[in-house]
């Protein structure tokens, strides 16, 4: 049912809805039957008495009450202990206790007990001026609780113990172990010292020589940086990043080479990755480098002909590849890329290593390169199928992708769809990055070929996926529907919400700007002068601009009504807007 003015408020019974419940649809519901709800609570509290609570009308409730209502509130004090309450679905219990809801007001013993500040109890009691056997003790208690738990369960409040100054080898293990058989499931918690005890480790092991500890739990410590307490740093990968430079300077290759090739495989680095900041850019150069050096070091990468051979250039590109010199590997295949159909036997290319020719294959597609990505794609896709195994199920799925964007780029949009799909729904990809990457672009194509329907269904699925970052994306992918669809006022709420989360989105400071415009909201733009003899030198990306033409003589704009503004920069970029009168 659609309440409201405008339709715009929904009743949902289910035990976890999306977050544009609340943002959107809640309100109008309050507004239009208060009536209806003031009688579905009153029903509840004779059913809790009654001994049974019905799912449904509770869910009508819950997702349309005021949670700050004192007649709400003091019924969900009530029902938490009732047995009626305990009998309905886990979902229910946690959606009444999150924050779109009444919080830990709502919470049941069960989840109270699974509270990372309940389990880690003992280290949040702490004094400021705890002895490190008090520490040490505390942090043991913990960790074992934690180790107990039937499910994984993150520890907080560990900033005293990597400040412990000497740590016992039973504490090193228990530090490391939350990194291996303590990994909770999902996020880390961030500024709750888990970036310092990286730091601490990487430390502690480099300058005890004792390189060959951390490889178990490369994987995890990896895994657990891209949750960083400052995303400007991320310093827990630095320290990463420096150990395993250490290490290969110390001539632990086989250790550089695990700790730099789980790096380039993080999310951290993926995260890293979309930032120009130098010191993110210094971490992935490192990793990067590391990898290349170590590579090559252990026999991994070798150039199995002399410089006379044909190929030699290809080869050689991808050692540069491999030693972290993507510019100079680009240049040489660039200039060679016509020897790749050169072979005597078998295909050139499978002679390479999958990830060197991928990372051709997504240079070629960034560049727009559509005939030499389609063939370099054909090529793979006969190999991965002729020679089963030689891809791992990442690749298989980056060349999956990879196929679709070169069909979206020559405009094969069915063909496309059906190969972002493919990884999306795919159940080895549930829950993962590849799952998000191909379903976004699979919206995309669905907004290109006017599909807005299918995109917006497939966005409100996502948007149920508790991943912060994810959720980002999926307000600018539904900001991109509703701009397309003229929906401008829709698409300037999603990218607000975008940049609540991240003020520096590119992408959405240009969309905001463009929804603005629509809008004719050209009062929120930045103000410039042009006239016969002015210009302005500088105008910042992302930020909206309002164009006033100073020309009272009509030497400008003689006796027409549009006028044409051409602005350009010294790198070659340049855009041609016509400017609406304004008054």
């Amino acid at each position: 049912a659609r309440f409201g003015e405008k339709k715009g408020g929904s009743m949902l019974w289910e035990g976890e809805v999306y977050s544009n419940q609340f943002r959107y649809h809640r309100k109008p519901v309050q507004d239009s039957v208060p009536d209806l709800i003031a009688h579905l609570q009153g029903l509840i509290a004779k059913q809790a008495q009654a001994g049974t609570i019905d799912p449904t009308v509770f869910g009508m409730w819950l997702h349309t009450v005021d949670p700050k209502q004192d007649d709400a509130v003091e019924l969900i004090q009530k029902l938490v202990t009732s047995p009626a309450y305990l009998k309905l679905d886990s979902s229910y219990h946690s959606s009444a206790a999150d924050s779109n809801h009444f919080g830990m007001t709502a919470a049941t013993p069960t989840i109270t007990q699974a509270q990372p500040q309940h389990i880690s109890r003992e280290l949040l009691e702490l004094p400021e001026d705890a002895t490190p056997q008090e520490i040490e003790a505390a942090f043991n208690a913990v960790v074992k609780r934690a180790a107990a738990w039937p499910e994984p369960i993150a520890i907080v409040g560990l900033q005293p113990v990597a400040a412990v100054p000497n740590w016992s080898d039973q504490m090193r293990r228990q530090v490391l172990s939350l990194f291996g058989e303590n990994t909770p499931i999902g996020a880390y918690p961030t500024r709750q010292g888990y970036e310092q005890l990286i730091q601490r480790v990487c430390k502690d092991l480099a300058e005890k020589e004792q390189w060959g500890d951390v490889e178990p739990y490369l994987p995890g410590l990896w895994y657990s940086v891209a949750w960083t307490d400052d995303h400007n740093h991320y310093r827990g990968a630095a320290a990463l990043s420096q150990f395993a430079e250490s290490a290969m300077e110390a001539g632990w290759t086989s250790i550089a080479l695990s700790a730099s090739r789980n790096g380039s495989m993080s999310r951290a680095k993926r995260d890293m990755k979309a930032s120009m900041n130098p010191a993110k850019t210094e971490v992935l150069g490192r990793v990067s480098q590391v990898q290349g050096k170590a590579s090559i070091a252990m026999g991994v990468i070798d150039i199995p002909v002399d410089e006379l051979d044909l190929t030699y250039p290809i080869y050689k590109s991808q050692s540069e590849f491999a030693l972290g010199n993507v510019g100079a590997a680009w240049d040489l295949y660039d200039k060679n890329a016509e020897l790749l159909e050169v072979s005597a036997d078998e295909p050139l290319i499978r002679k390479l290593t999958p990830g060197y020719c991928l990372w051709l294959l997504e240079r070629s597609i960034e560049d727009r390169d559509t005939d030499r990505a389609e063939a370099l794609v054909k090529q793979l896709m006969i190999w991965s199928r002729r020679e089963a195994g030689s891809f791992t199920p990442q690749q298989e799925a980056d060349l999956k992708i990879a196929y679709a964007d070169t069909a979206f780029q020559k405009g094969n949009y069915q063909t496309a769809h059906a190969w972002y799909r493919r990884v999306a729904d795919a159940a080895e990809h549930q829950q993962t990055e590849l799952q998000y990457r191909s379903a976004l672009r699979s919206v995309m194509v669905d907004r290109v070929s006017r599909n807005f329907g299918t995109a917006i269904t497939e966005l409100d699925k996502l948007m149920l996926i508790r991943d912060d970052n994810l959720r980002k994306r999926v307000h600018f992918a539904r900001a991109e529907v509703f701009f397309d669809q003229e929906k401008y006022a829709d698409a300037y709420d999603e990218v607000a919400a975008v940049l609540k989360r991240d003020p520096n989105h590119a992408d959405g400071l240009i969309l905001l700007g463009k929804a603005q415009l629509e809008m004719r909201k050209l009062v929120d733009a930045a103000e410039i002068e042009l006239g016969a003899t002015r210009d302005q030198g500088v105008i910042v990306p992302g930020e909206i601009i309002k164009i006033n033409l100073n020309d009272p003589s009509l030497n400008v704009a003689g006796v027409g009504a549009d006028i044409e503004v051409e602005i350009w920069a010294e790198s070659g970029d340049h855009e041609r807007v016509m400017l609406h009168q304004l008054g």
